[in-house]
């Protein structure tokens, strides 16, 4: 037997193999013992109208782990402690920082850290930053949109936005309590729920309003909550700009050169319609997942990143882009843009064989739901019949773009789709079109979700292959699988095999030898002979003794992926591989879930 020590270390070891950048979360705080402490010995604790959250480092680990987030971006939460003294807010930021650059080194890859600066006093506000970036390794600073009334854009922050400027800075901004605040007011609506999104947008056009970001382009902005109402109030700006200029109120300024130094996370309430305002005043690279931890349950924050990963193709949004590659990008990763070409609207349309309706449509229903899943260049794919001739089976596919189309092509599930189906078709027909108003295309999308929330939610939960590789076709054992598998040769002895949803092994038997599985993204199953099948979540270790006969795979409705070494090889070691797990066996353990 592997000791419980041995195998947590397995764990360990595997975790720490070097791997491709996971997704991150730009949006979250970290509250300190400290920070705490100086906030409430000047009774500011409900300065901002909400109460301040508890927080541990371990709980937000497990928050991440169970939410898929590979690394978060944190920030120092409101109000900002100064409280008159200075040099008393200097103190409050250094150890601030100090511990989050603590925190970063304790847990390399899962935290990054946005320094503190101790506003309005902007010599050590300069003095911070400088220490924090230059010493600590901070990966930028956080900004609150006023500090005691000292706006981002104004006059006496000159000097420190040329110094973070000189160092290509990401600043991530965050609304604070504006200075003339109706006390009354917020103890009845909290400032969270609505002059939150006045205050960021009040922050910005000031920014704009006095050509910040143009004249220092080497700074890069993060916007919180979908931009709050900047794509309400900007074209009411550019419409008063002229204006206001024209009579020597306001100076000219280029206003979209501005827009492009900005970058918007979707913490907060990332409604179909935010996300679609959103993408009126910016580009697909420059929006970016934020969850705002621990400021919202960990729960509901997991539940709306998983409705939020299915909906994001719906607005042309990769997926993969808005978890992980734009903020990378943004931290100075070098990862290339995916620009998507002119959309493809196709139409097929398939006279299947009536004795063969039932399985043909069944393999239908599978790609497209796989492939609306799993393939961000994937917009739509929808089956239908024809009342009069049920044999008639139309599906409308729509395609981000030619290399979308292709790529789709050379899946594992429309291969599937391909080859079970090749004698089921008596004709084929493929209509290529031209949408006549292709914006209705996202609008009908995100219609048909609403109307049936239900439906909606029973989509595949997806892995992230940048964490953990999917690899090649697990071809030198396909014999012994119902479904596609992959196989990724990793460091140390460990491979990481890959899943599709409903794909599992036979039942086999490990003979001189003992392996341990470790679940590393998506849900599975495992199960021993004559046992009841156990879960497969991420960190769930497992230890196959020596000629126990089992099986292993993903559920009906999620990819998943499990690490996989052998340990105890003995001389003549060898897999005795059984009959498959059949329908009935898995359809049992799936409905038990």
């Amino acid at each position: 037997m592997i000791p419980k020590k041995l195998a947590a270390t397995l764990l360990m070891t595997a975790l720490a193999s070097p791997m491709a950048l996971g997704q991150i979360d730009l949006h979250s705080h970290m509250i300190t013992d400290s920070y705490l402490e100086a906030v409430k010995a000047h009774g500011m604790e409900m300065d901002e109208g909400f109460p301040i959250p508890s927080w541990s480092s371990e709980a937000h680990l497990k928050f991440m782990d169970e939410a898929g987030i590979r690394t978060s971006v944190l920030t120092m939460p409101a109000p900002q402690p100064y409280f008159g003294d200075s040099n008393e807010s200097a103190a409050v930021c250094r150890r601030f920082n100090e511990e989050a650059a603590a925190l970063k080194a304790r847990h390399p890859g899962r935290f990054l850290f946005c320094a503190a600066l101790p506003l309005p006093d902007v010599d050590a506000a300069i003095a911070e930053a400088k220490y924090a970036l230059e010493v600590l390794g901070a990966d930028g600073v956080k900004l609150a949109s006023n500090s005691y009334g000292q706006y981002l854009g104004d006059e006496e922050l000159e000097p420190l936005m040329a110094y973070l400027n000189s160092r290509k800075a990401v600043i991530i901004t965050h609304p604070h309590k504006p200075s003339a605040a109706n006390d009354k007011l917020i103890a009845a609506v909290p400032l969270a729920s609505y002059e939150y999104l006045a205050e960021t947008t009040r922050a910005i056009l000031n920014m704009v309003a006095h050509n910040v970001l143009v004249r220092y382009p080497d700074l890069k902005v993060v916007v919180p909550h979908c931009g709050s109402f900047l794509p309400n109030a900007l074209p009411r700006f550019k419409g008063l700009l002229p204006v206001m200029t024209a009579q020597g109120y306001m100076q000219p300024v280029d206003v979209d050169a501005n827009l492009s130094r900005l970058y918007y996370d979707l913490a907060g309430a990332a409604t179909d319609d935010a996300i679609e305002a959103l993408l009126t005043i910016t580009e697909p690279s420059h929006v970016l997942y934020g969850s705002d931890y621990p400021y919202v349950a960990a729960p509901a924050l997991i539940d709306a990143k998983q409705a939020l990963q299915a909906r994001l193709a719906s607005h042309g949004l990769d997926p993969q882009a808005v978890f992980t590659d734009n903020a990378a990008r943004l931290f100075g990763a070098d990862i290339p843009t995916r620009e998507y070409g002119e959309r493809i609207v196709r139409l097929a349309q398939i006279e299947v064989y009536p004795d063969k309706l039932d399985e043909y449509m069944a393999f239908a229903k599978e790609v497209g739901i796989v492939s609306m899943a799993t393939e961000p260049g994937v917009i739509g794919l929808f089956s239908m019949q024809d009342k009069s001739n049920p044999a008639m089976v139309y599906i409308l596919e729509v395609y981000a773009d030619t290399a979308a189309y292709q790529s789709h092509l050379q899946t594992a599930h429309f291969k599937k789709y391909k080859e079970g189906t090749a004698d089921m078709a008596k004709e084929l027909k493929l209509i290529d079109t031209n949408p006549l108003v292709s914006a209705t295309m996202n609008k009908t999308a995100i219609k048909s979700g609403q109307s049936n929330p239900a439906k909606a939610a029973q989509t595949i939960q997806t892995v992230d292959f940048s964490v953990w590789p999917k690899g090649e076709p697990n071809t030198a054992y396909e014999q012994y699988f119902i479904g596609h598998s992959f196989l990724a040769p990793m460091d140390g002895g460990f491979s990481n095999v890959t899943f599709e949803p409903g794909c599992r092994n036979n039942w086999h038997i490990h003979h001189k030898q003992v392996q341990v599985l470790i679940c590393v993204a998506g849900r599975g199953w495992y199960q021993e002979w004559g046992k009841p099948a156990v879960p497969m979540t991420p960190g769930v270790i497992i230890e196959i003794p020596e000629g126990v006969k089992h099986w292993h795979g993903a559920a009906s409705d999620s990819w998943f992926q499990h690490l996989v070494i052998h340990v105890n090889v003995l001389e003549g070691a060898s897999n005795e591989w059984l009959e498959p797990v059949n329908d009935e066996q898995y359809g049992l353990v799936n409905s038990s879930k």
